[in-house]
C-alpha cells in the first residue's frame, strides 16, 4: 500500500477497536496472579501505564500515515443496521464500517472473517475470505 501511494482511510472506530483489541491482549496475558478481577480495574492500575503509552505511541504512529474520515453514521439507516445486528451474524461495528465502504466505494483491509460474503472488496491475507 505505501509503494503503490495509496490513501489509507480510518474512522475513529476502527482506531477504537485497534486500541480495545490491544488493551484486551494485554490484561488476558496477565498471569492470573497478577490480573485485577475486573477489567476497568486493570485500566485504572498503575501497571497499565506501560501498555497504555505503548498503545498510544502505536496510535501517533498510526495517524500519522493514516487520513481520518467520518463513520458515516450519519449517512446510514440506523434502522437497518440495527435489523442486521439483531439477525446475529453481524458486530454492529462491522456493519457501520461496511455501510461507509459501500457508500464510498472503499477496499477494506480487514483480517476479520466476518466480512466474508459481505460483497465489499477486501485486502486481506486470511484464507477464510480468500476462499
Amino acid at each position: 500500500m505505501f509503494e503503490a501511494r495509496s490513501t489509507i482511510l480510518m474512522d475513529a472506530m476502527v482506531l477504537s477497536e485497534f486500541v480495545n483489541v490491544l488493551t484486551r491482549l494485554a490484561y488476558n496475558s496477565l498471569p492470573a496472579e497478577q490480573r485485577p478481577s475486573d477489567f476497568k480495574a486493570f485500566r485504572r492500575s498503575s501497571s497499565f501505564k506501560t501498555t497504555a503509552a505503548s498503545i498510544a505511541d502505536s496510535c501517533t504512529r498510526i495517524l500519522q500515515v493514516v487520513t481520518r474520515i467520518e463513520s458515516g453514521f450519519t449517512s446510514c439507516v440506523p434502522a437497518d443496521l440495527i435489523h442486521r445486528y439483531q439477525a446475529g451474524r453481524s458486530d454492529f461495528n462491522d456493519l457501520l464500517l461496511a455501510h461507509v465502504c459501500r457508500t464510498e466505494a472503499l477496499t477494506l483491509v480487514t483480517d476479520g472473517a466476518d466480512f466474508a460474503g459481505s460483497g465489499l472488496a477486501i485486502l486481506t491475507a486470511n484464507v477464510k475470505l480468500l476462499r
